[in-house]
């Protein structure tokens, strides 16, 4: 009785050190949001708080609400629990991945897009090489093309690959693809597959072949506008066009 005149005196302390009031809603999406904060919190006081709110909250979830699954104990205690109240935290990490990625689903496409097209130009060798050539054009901004264009598409591609994406679906991402790649295909759009994009790049640089040392005298960051560098440089592209007979 006396610790536990401690403890709630500690909570009471720790309620008032977190400078805010606790929700009064008692509802399961209120207790989730007080587990992340009991995570974020490193003072005992401040954690013991919390705490006991989670433990007054969750005596008022519903029977539904209360099949609450478990994660992170300790390795010692996993015989304790059965497999339906048990699971790892990287197969709850996975699980919460796909959930939340069905949930943002244009981010998780671009997500993907970014990955399926970094993969390809960073870790196959054939398109490696054109990374300082063709792709430093490519990545100038101030090179523009019609996107109906072959080369325009090739470099609204490659800047799939160099763009932004969310961090927090990026590593959900990452961590799927290690556990379950097979979901992601049958669930993410396929932007390109690998031989599409490989045989596009490579037709731009043998129809193309001035692109490619364009590139290589070039950095991302170069003013193409100067001496009308940019026109010129899709009037080389049209010439080879009429060359061609396209």
């Amino acid at each position: 009785m006396f610790l536990k005149k401690i403890i709630n005196s500690i909570a009471d302390a720790g309620k008032e050190l977190l400078n805010k009031a606790l929700p009064v809603q008692k509802n399961l999406e209120t207790l989730l949001e007080l587990c992340d904060d009991l995570i974020s919190y490193k003072g005992v006081a401040s954690g013991i708080a919390i705490a006991r709110e989670i433990s007054e909250i969750y005596l008022f979830l519903s029977k539904e609400d209360k099949k609450i699954t478990l994660f992170g104990v300790r390795a010692g205690d996993v015989k304790k629990l059965d497999k339906e109240t048990w699971v790892n935290f990287e197969q709850f990490y996975v699980d919460f991945g796909k959930k939340l990625l069905k949930k943002n689903m244009d981010k998780a496409n671009d997500v993907h897009a970014y990955q399926k097209i970094k993969e390809i130009i960073y870790k196959d060798s054939e398109m490696n090489k054109f990374a300082r050539s063709l792709g430093s054009l490519f990545q100038n901004r101030h090179f523009n093309m019609d996107s109906d264009h072959k080369v325009g598409q090739a470099k609204e591609l490659w800047m799939i690959g160099m763009g932004d994406v969310d961090n927090q679906i990026l590593c959900l991402h990452y961590e799927i693809n290690r556990d379950d790649p097979k979901w992601l295909e049958e669930n993410l759009n396929e932007v390109i597959s690998t031989e599409s994009f490989k045989d596009l790049i490579n037709e731009i640089n043998e129809k193309y072949p001035l692109l490619k040392n364009i590139g290589e005298q070039i950095s991302t960051w170069t003013d193409l506008s100067e001496d009308n560098f940019n026109e010129n440089i899709k009037q080389y592209i049209s010439m080879c066009d009429r060359v061609g007979g396209e």
